[in-house]
């Protein structure tokens, strides 16, 4: 197997990292709406070499942009879903009132729903995002605020099929919302570029966990053949079937 360097080198931040492509903050920002996003690479690789990128895009009511920014979020944040999330969390800590925030993931527009004690629970995967969305909100109200402003829209349309779909509100998709959306995946896709890997390096190590995952079954194929053999034990004289470890069997 050939060498290379340890894909680590190139992990995201610990705690994350922001920049503007176009600051937004010293405008008028009350009637914008904000479109999030957020993506996963290597999502199949297990949380050690996944990657997540995310991004906000801030829009004005007649469709001009206004800003838009994007970065890698904690090293915690190992799904798109949750990158999402970190995105409505990044939005809200930055607005001082809550913006109507349009987002293409369907589970932050269930779990605002299902309100405050399901989303920070036990049972909630991203209780750890969502417990630090409800101390920026700092009230019940502030939280039915948000699942008021809160909006689904459908994803990865083309430009003709928009013109048909509907987003959770009722209203139909626009094609600001369509551009934007798609405005918001390219920066939420190419704020992870530089932590990527090379399609060699991928490779590898997909054949690496490949060989791996073969070992570990024939190890787990032998270690449960010597824990299963058949035996004979005798209990009051009598001699009765059983299961011995392979230790045990005296040869």
């Amino acid at each position: 197997v050939s060498e290379f360097p340890h894909p680590l080198h190139a992990r995201t931040p610990k705690d994350g990292l922001f920049h503007w492509v176009e600051d937004p903050l010293h405008l008028d920002l009350s009637d914008a709406t904000v479109y999030i996003d957020g993506s996963a690479y290597y999502a199949d690789m297990g949380d050690t070499f996944i990657r997540c990128g995310f991004s906000m895009v801030f829009v004005a009511p007649n469709g001009w942009l206004l800003g838009a920014g994007r970065g890698v979020p904690p090293d915690y944040v190992t799904s798109s879903a949750a990158a999402e999330l970190w995105a409505l969390y990044f939005t809200l800590s930055l607005c001082p009132t809550i913006p109507r925030v349009i987002t293409d993931c369907k589970g932050l527009l269930d779990a605002v729903n299902a309100g405050v004690g399901p989303s920070t629970g036990p049972q909630s995967k991203l209780a750890r995002i969502w417990k630090m969305i409800q101390r920026v909100l700092e009230s019940t109200e502030r939280w039915a605020s948000l699942a008021a402003n809160l909006v689904w829209m459908p994803s990865h349309t083309s430009r003709d099929e928009h013109l048909n779909r509907a987003k959770s509100n009722g209203e139909p998709l626009s094609d600001t919302d369509w551009r934007a959306n798609r405005l918001a995946d390219g920066h939420a896709k190419a704020a992870v570029l530089p932590f990527l890997m090379t399609w060699q390096q991928v490779a590898e190590l997909r054949a690496r966990n490949t060989l791996v995952a073969k070992i570990l079954l024939r190890i787990g194929k032998v270690t449960h053949a010597s824990n299963h053999q058949p035996g004979v034990a005798y209990v009051d004289g009598a001699a009765r079937n059983c299961t011995l470890r392979l230790s045990l069997i005296h040869i």
